[in-house]
């Protein structure tokens, strides 16, 4: 007990004499940044090690927007080795991402004995704010009013979370010149070159004959006039075609419990042929997504948006798309059929997404691969399945559906070089098949034939058996 008690006093005393923890061995003499326009900067901080020990610092810095349709950020964390009775200048690379409205720029910096340790609010010894403006240019204004439609978790890349690359591609499209948009977005032809060579590098742009081309579907309001009438026809066909089939179908399934072929168990997802007491996710899933689907989209096959990609990084090679939109000509479904250790499976929903991204390697070089899961609060209904269980009903559910997709495959095939350029073609054959699942499943909750389970978001695990 008294040694606890000299230990206490100990600490008192020395916190009295010494004042807290390093408060103030480190000193931060000023930090600037030459210039806070679009594309890659450097913060130059000029820092003193006042103790007689090596100090290990990391900066975090935190970039948002405010103000704009778009509001990208960017975080980021370096680690930096102060000698003892040091003056140092740091240099902070930053990129500044091409959007527009209230740009923050927030500076922390912590003492840390670990470069690999978390970083706590305690360990904090310095913060600065730094802001900038940037207007909406008055030659921007006719374009901002109808947002620019990406895929899902692909609107959140850092390479399309601004209003530069969006705005980029439309120009691209409607065949405006590199001039004409640095005029139009009120920057200049080293931002745009440089943003044009990542998006060489990440193959969403290709150079031919000293132009820039975009190299996915990009559904500007001429190919808009055009699928649109097809895509609500298309719509509504499949609505009419579902609500026909679906008596049937319940009819079958009754017949094939009374017979012991089908589990009375709705809720074991061990037990194959469960999942299709559940109609709507077997509509949106086994149906829609994963049998006339792939027929819509790939012409048959099964096929992974994010193949060699992940939903973290968002790379979805030839079935990306941007769509000029309206609330109404958006797509909020999602597929993403993948196997891996865990065997087959593919990931469904309606609505949006949240995602836990956790970077595989070292915390502070860049991140090539990540883990990722659901977050808790969007966490999946898990299904099992298998095509031979599952094929009569989905037969009878999807009567006469792949012919009335038809119409519409021909018109994008026709817009797409006639079907030619197939990185284009399935691109856009993603968009308008995600905008008609989205307008089918709408209906049949609306009308309670097939009412959305859950949060909306289910995986189905295909059987090995």
């Amino acid at each position: 007990m008294n040694e606890q008690k000299h230990l206490t006093i100990l600490i008192i005393l020395s916190l009295i004499c010494f004042g807290p923890l390093n408060a103030a061995d480190l000193k931060v003499e000023d930090i600037t940044v030459a210039s806070l326009s679009w594309g890659n900067q450097t913060a130059k901080i000029k820092l003193t090690n006042l103790s007689y020990d090596y100090k290990t610092i990391v900066i975090k810095t935190d970039l948002s927007f405010e103000g704009s349709e778009l509001n990208p950020k960017r975080t980021s964390k370096k680690p930096f080795i102060i000698d003892p009775i040091y003056s140092a200048t740091l240099n902070e690379p930053i990129e500044i991402p091409g959007n527009y409205g209230a740009l923050k720029l927030k500076f922390t910096f912590y003492d840390v004995v670990d470069t690999l340790d978390p970083l706590y609010e305690s360990q904090v010894f310095f913060t600065k704010e730094i802001s900038n403006s940037f207007p909406v240019p008055e030659g921007m204004k006719a374009y901002l009013g109808a947002p620019l439609a990406l895929p899902m978790f692909v609107d959140r890349s850092p390479l399309f979370d601004n209003q530069f690359t969006r705005y980029y591609f439309l120009f691209l499209k409607l065949g405006k010149k590199p001039e004409e948009i640095a005029g139009l977005m009120k920057t200049n032809l080293n931002y745009i070159n440089f943003i044009a060579d990542k998006l060489v590098a990440g193959k969403y742009l290709v150079r031919s004959g000293g132009e820039n081309i975009p190299n996915f579907a990009v559904v500007d309001n001429s190919a808009l006039t055009t699928l649109r009438p097809i895509i609500n026809e298309t719509t509504e066909k499949l609505y009419s075609a579902m609500k026909a089939n679906l008596p049937k179908y319940d009819s079958v399934m009754t017949a094939m419990v009374s017979r012991g072929e089908l589990t009375r168990d709705k809720d074991n997802i061990m037990e194959i042929g469960s999942v299709l007491y559940h109609k709507y996710p077997v509509i949106l899933g086994l149906l829609l997504w994963n049998k006339i689907g792939r027929e819509f989209i790939n012409d048959g096959p099964r096929f992974s948006i994010f193949e060699n990609s992940d939903p973290c990084r968002a790379d979805m090679g030839e079935f990306m798309y941007m769509a000029v939109s309206a609330s109404d000509l958006s797509g909020r479904s999602f597929y993403y059929d993948l196997i891996d250790v865990d065997g087959e499976r593919f990931h469904t929903s309606i609505g949006d997404v949240s995602l836990v991204c956790e970077p595989v390697g070292e915390s502070y070089k860049v991140v090539n691969k990540y883990y990722w899961n659901f977050l808790e609060t969007d966490f999946p209904i898990i299904f099992s399945y298998d095509d031979e269980t599952n094929s009569d009903l989905l037969a009878i559910l999807g009567e006469g559906c792949v012919k009335l997709t038809e119409p519409l495959k021909e018109a994008i095939n026709k817009l797409y070089l006639e079907g030619k350029d197939l990185r284009k073609v399935r691109g856009a054959r993603y968009w308008s098949w995600n905008l008609v699942i989205t307008g089918v499943m709408d209906k049949l909750d609306k009308s309670k034939l097939a009412v959305k389970e859950g949060n909306g978001i289910y995986t189905f695990q295909k059987s090995e058996e």
